[in-house]
């Protein structure tokens, strides 16, 4: 949520945006609203779009004059705290903690989650992206996720399966190879 007063953003996009920026909803009821460009000066008609697929307001411009980028702070100066962040703005990570990271001896799928996390994505997305399913999740927070098992430990065994580093070599029921 990107609101300064807390509010959700189909509140904020209808009371603040449409205050701030003269806008009105389209005409085709898909909770998309229109305004002038609010550049100085320019005021290109329905040039500016917002609606919030999320968490909060997006936005886009189809101004032949101005990008995002030099609409960006025109719409920071008028909204006051309710304009969402840039990707870009992210705090940088800090060293110390990659480095303490590093030598944590946190399980593997635990330390990516982490590192992901310094990156600025959110824990949903970074599962999603190293495709943790959901009832493996509690595990990767909590840095159980070292092995298998015993039922799954034993079901290997029983199929002859051996893991060595990583990689799973059959053997044969006399055991050579």
């Amino acid at each position: 949520m990107t609101c300064r007063t807390g509010l959700l953003p189909e509140d904020c996009a209808a009371d603040h945006w449409c205050a701030a920026l003269g806008g009105e909803r389209t005409a085709d009821g898909n909770g998309q609203w229109r305004a002038n460009c609010p550049y100085p000066g320019c005021g290109a008609e329905r040039a500016l779009e917002w609606d919030m697929p999320g968490k909060s307001v997006r936005w886009k411009t189809f101004c032949g004059y101005h990008d995002k980028e030099a609409l960006r702070p025109v719409l920071a100066e008028r909204l006051k705290g309710c304009l969402p962040r840039r990707r870009s703005d992210r705090t940088p990570i800090d060293h110390d903690d990659l480095i303490a990271l590093a030598l944590s001896g946190a399980p593997p799928m635990t330390m990516k989650l982490a590192m992901l996390q310094m990156g600025g994505m959110r824990t949903a997305e970074a599962f999603d992206k190293l495709g943790v399913r959901r009832e493996n999740r509690a595990r990767v927070i909590a840095g159980r996720t070292g092995g298998a098992s015993k039922r799954i430990q034993n079901r290997r065994s029983q199929e002859g399966l051996i893991h060595l580093t990583g990689s799973a070599t059959l053997i044969p029921p006399g055991g050579i190879l």
